[in-house]
């Protein structure tokens, strides 16, 4: 169960029989571990029984979007963007030595959502 509290911009989470508590601005990516999903934060990392598709509707609202079958990426902390080649897309979190490649079925999503400005970011990269 994932619930949202606007107050005070936590989010609520049942994570491995625990309710936890996130600052969504806390949260740099979320990725998958087999059946388990890790929440990496900036202190610590939470191992959790839930698959990704179970955060990733919610968080997107919170520019924690998915773009890699393993993977859900908080855009605030995104440095860059680079296209290599045709079909590989990576995005760099230079703070955590990070570069995650982008799936071909996400790449649309992101360059068309709403809650991320693209260019803003974006290194050498064309439609």
């Amino acid at each position: 169960m994932i619930n949202t509290f606007s107050l005070n911009k936590k989010i609520r989470i049942k994570c491995c029989n625990k309710i936890m508590f996130f600052n969504p601005d806390d949260i740099i990516y979320i990725t998958k571990d087999g059946r388990y999903s890790i929440i990496k934060t900036k202190k610590k990392d939470y191992l959790c029984s839930k698959p990704l598709k179970y955060f990733e509707s919610e968080f997107e609202k919170y520019k924690i979007i998915r773009v890699h079958k393993s993977y859900l990426i908080n855009f605030n902390y995104v440095d860059y963007i680079k296209k290599e080649n045709y079909r590989n897309i990576k995005l760099y979190i230079k703070k955590y030595d990070l570069q995650i490649k982008v799936g071909g079925k996400y790449l649309d999503k992101i360059k068309n959502s709403r809650i991320y400005n693209l260019n803003s970011h974006i290194h050498n990269i064309k439609s």
